[in-house]
Order: C-alpha cells, then sequence, then structure tokens
C-alpha cells in the first residue's frame, strides 16, 4: 500500500527533453537543454540478456510440461465445454505470466546477492 502512494509523487522522467528558460539581468532569455540520458551501460545490457534467456528456459519448460500433463484434458474441454476451456486457459495464461516473471526475480536476485 505504501508503494503505491508513493508513485503518485514519482515524476516518470519524459523520453522528450526539456527546456529551461533562464534570464540574466538584461532580460534576455536563455534556453538551455536537459544533459541527454546515458546510454545503457554494457553491464545492464549483460544483466538483461541473461535474464531474457534464463526466461526463454523456462517458458520452455513450462511449454513442455503443459503439452506432456495437460493436452488431452484441455483438447477434451475444448471439444465438450468451450466457455470453462476459455476461463482455464486464460487462468493458465496468467499463472504462466505470474509465475515465471516471479521465478526468473527469485534467480535474478539470488544472482545479484551472491555476486555482491
Amino acid at each position: 500500500m505504501v508503494a503505491c502512494r508513493d508513485l503518485r509523487f514519482y515524476r516518470f522522467p519524459s523520453p522528450f527533453p526539456r527546456f529551461k528558460a533562464k534570464t540574466n539581468d538584461h532580460s534576455e532569455t536563455q534556453i538551455q537543454m536537459n544533459p541527454a540520458p546515458k546510454p545503457f551501460s554494457k553491464k545492464m545490457m549483460v544483466r538483461f540478456v541473461i535474464e531474457l534467456v534464463i526466461y526463454a528456459l523456462l517458458v520452455s519448460v513450462y511449454l513442455g510440461l503443459v503439452l506432456t500433463f495437460l493436452v488431452g484434458w484441455l483438447k477434451e474441454l475444448f471439444e465438450q465445454q468451450r466457455g470453462v476451456y476459455a476461463f482455464v486457459s486464460i487462468v493458465l495464461m496468467i499463472l504462466q505470466a505470474v509465475g515465471l516473471q516471479k521465478l526468473t526475480t527469485v534467480l535474478i536476485h539470488g544472482n545479484r546477492r551472491r555476486q555482491g
């Protein structure tokens, strides 16, 4: 609850450059542009690629498990009760997304703690 309340006051960075107008002693307006944002560091890109590979492996394992254990039941459900099939399919997609994201986050944070 506190985290949501704090986000109201967080100002997300704009992708567009901001201009600052300043006046000097002679009433002339000077326009300054904010400096360009820093490019992604190599370390950040390596971590992103590692996270992407881990996530791809987890999705592949999930797909293999679903195809192995649930394909018969899902096919039967599709043929007999399409409304229930639609609901079950949506629930499976949501569980996959949430579960794999949590697992990936735990693995990444565990790796970062171990590296120091």
